[in-house]
């Protein structure tokens, strides 16, 4: 096991700049969480179900509209940390049932037995089911997140020097 190798080629990037300002003083408002999968505490229970940690998408969302970094009622982001995707419906076939056909060779015709009746076999019925149904939602993608929150983290570091260093010339 080793981890992906990203590309971070600078030839491939616009010039480099530092994160804006505005969005690291949005940062301090976005809550670390703990948390369980729904369909996990479904199948394994609440003591079965095992906490993972990270953000939700829509806190997330919700801190940059309150500082002005998004529309209201967009879906639409200008920072890659934060997405909004439209999934289609998940279908499978499904036996639903089975019912008696007479037995056909591979040209299509019907097998006879010695008194000329149809050989019956019994067949399942498949029926095209809609497992989840077409919806959207929100995600994150943790990297990035992780960058904004080294920034925010080294710019609070760098306040509390300055403070100390103020406070130490006194």
């Amino acid at each position: 096991g080793s981890n992906p190798v990203v590309t971070s080629d600078g030839t491939l990037k616009t010039e480099p700049v530092s994160p804006d300002e505005a969005l690291l003083d949005a940062w301090g408002d976005v809550r670390y969480i703990a948390y369980k999968w729904l369909n996990a505490v479904a199948i394994k229970g609440e003591e079965g179900a095992r906490i993972h940690h990270g953000v939700i998408a829509q806190q997330l969302r919700d801190v940059l509209i309150s500082h002005g970094l998004m529309e209201e009622e967009s879906t639409t982001c200008r920072y890659a940390f934060l997405c909004y995707d439209d999934y289609p419906a998940v279908y499978d076939d499904v036996i639903t049932g089975q019912r008696e056909m007479p037995l056909t060779d591979n040209d299509g015709s019907i097998i006879v037995d010695e008194d000329d009746n149809p050989v019956m076999v019994m067949e399942d019925i498949i029926e095209r089911v809609e497992i989840t149904p077409a919806g959207s939602r929100w995600g994150v993608r943790p990297d990035l997140l992780f960058y904004i929150e080294a920034a925010w983290q080294r710019r609070e570091m760098d306040k509390i020097k300055e403070r100390i260093q103020s406070l130490e010339e006194r």
